[in-house]
């Protein structure tokens, strides 16, 4: 694994997170609507005991993903906050914990974009050694 796919690993399970929140919005909403019909004296109704358990496992799944999302995030802060350089450090933080374009980075630290990148680059050979260090 690469040092930009080992920090990266936060950000890439925001997306799988994203995608079972909407799943069990999905699924709440499906089991929670109600439609009326009127069909003379037939009355319908589901006791299916099962009914919510897929929600159940999509909430499960959500809650386990949101623990695995946090103890990675905090093994890439541990990392980040080793190194030596605030400058490193701030960009690592802005592009693998809050997702941030180099253009966003380059623009808040009030830096060219191409600089940004060189740093960031120089800060992945950096990183390199910490998380080497750290396992």
């Amino acid at each position: 694994m690469t040092t930009k796919q080992w920090l990266s690993r936060a950000l890439k399970m925001d997306v799988e997170i994203e995608e079972i929140r909407n799943q069990r919005r999905e699924e709440w909403e499906r089991l929670t609507n109600v439609t009326q019909s009127l069909s003379g004296d037939i009355i319908q109704s589901t006791k299916d005991p099962h009914k919510y358990d897929h929600l159940l496992e999509l909430i499960d799944t959500y809650d386990r993903l949101i623990d695995k999302r946090m103890a990675i995030k905090v093994e890439i802060l541990t990392a980040i906050s080793k190194s030596e350089k605030l400058t490193y450090r701030r960009i690592l933080m802005k592009k693998y914990i809050e997702g941030k374009t180099f253009d966003d980075i380059a623009e808040e630290m009030h830096l060219s974009d191409r600089h940004v990148k060189r740093l960031h680059g120089w800060a992945l050979v950096e990183m390199g050694g910490i998380i080497n260090a750290l396992e």
